[in-house]
Order: structure tokens, then C-alpha cells, then sequence
């Protein structure tokens, strides 16, 4: 047992069990091989703060009203700035099938539990690794429907398609003259 009001560790540590630390300074990497808890689940909670490269930019979760923050400075000034990954990633080649993709679902309080009542997800529009076409689809949930359904699309081609069919149904998309087109087709 080690009481004292400063350690000074050169070198590596190892500490098992649990172990209460009021106040650590690290300088260096940290690995964890277990559970990383903050607070105590409904009784006790803090702030936690991960901090970039640049100034104010961080991921910050806020304990006072239970709120996720994902701050950035802002570094380009004539294009986007990327704030969120959503990276799907394959240990194998395989072929993903017409709809796959990385998405966000959005989950609403529904009597004392959670009901998904929204998505939006990235869509690949083809099985083949040598045809990248994806498409953007936002999901929503009417009264008492227990699966978000599409109401709407951006297909590969830019077009806006409304509905809950992924080529068929009315779709918007520019024309010539920079006109705005409806097309009542089925298909892509």
C-alpha cells in the first residue's frame, strides 16, 4: 500500500484490481485491458473530455444534461470540414449486398423503454466491389409502425426519390437549364 501526496512512476506500471486514483497526470500511452468506467451508473457522473490538435476542438461528453458534443475548429474554409466517420470496414473481400452501409439510427423514449424511430444510412446500389454507386436513405416512423420505413432517397445519380422504394416513385432531380424535373418512371 502506497500512501503519499505525489508518486512519481518512471518507466511502466502495472496495476491490478480495482484501483481508485483521484487525480492522475499521464504522459504517455494508456492501454486498458478491461472496462474504462467514469462515474457510477445513476448516482454519479462526470464530464469526459478527449481533446484534438486543435484549439476548443474536441469530444466531449457533458454530465449536466447528459449531452455527446463533437467540437472542431474549423481548418478549411472552401470546403467541408469532417466532424463524423462512419467507417464500415471488411477483414475479407467480400461482396456487400444492394442496401448495406454504415448508418445512425435514432431511438425515441416509448413507455419506460426505447423505440427506433428514424435512420438515416448510406446505401451501396450495387453487390459488386467494382461498382461503387451509393445512395442516401433517410427512414421515419408513423404511429404505432415498429420499423422505420424509407420516405426518402438520394439515389447514386443525385435524384431525390420519394417514397419507400428504393428506385421506384416520384424522383426529383435537376434538368437542363437548371430546370427541376419529375419523373414518374420506374427504375433508375
Amino acid at each position: 500500500e502506497v500512501d503519499a501526496t505525489t508518486l512519481d512512476i518512471s518507466g511502466n506500471a502495472d496495476i491490478d484490481g480495482t484501483t481508485n486514483l483521484d487525480a492522475v497526470d499521464i504522459d504517455g500511452n494508456v492501454q486498458l485491458d478491461g472496462t474504462f468506467y467514469v462515474g457510477v451508473d445513476g448516482s454519479s457522473s462526470h464530464d469526459v473530455r478527449f481533446y484534438g490538435n486543435e484549439a476548443a476542438s474536441m469530444f466531449f461528453y457533458d454530465a449536466s444534461d447528459s449531452s455527446l458534443m463533437i467540437r472542431k475548429q474549423i481548418i478549411n474554409t472552401d470546403t467541408h470540414d469532417t466532424i463524423l466517420k462512419l467507417v464500415q470496414i471488411e477483414n475479407t473481400d467480400v461482396d456487400m449486398d444492394v442496401g448495406a452501409g454504415p448508418g445512425i439510427d435514432f431511438y425515441i423514449a416509448d413507455g419506460g423503454s426505447t423505440l427506433l424511430g428514424a435512420s438515416i444510412a448510406a446505401e451501396k446500389r450495387s453487390t459488386s466491389d467494382t461498382n461503387d454507386a451509393t445512395g442516401l436513405v433517410f427512414k421515419t416512423s408513423a404511429n404505432g409502425v415498429t420499423t422505420p420505413v424509407r420516405a426518402l432517397t438520394i439515389n447514386s445519380a443525385g435524384q431525390l426519390i420519394l417514397g419507400d422504394n428504393t428506385t421506384n416513385g416520384p424522383k426529383l432531380y435537376e434538368g437542363s437549364a437548371d430546370t427541376l424535373t419529375v419523373d414518374t418512371s420506374d427504375g433508375i
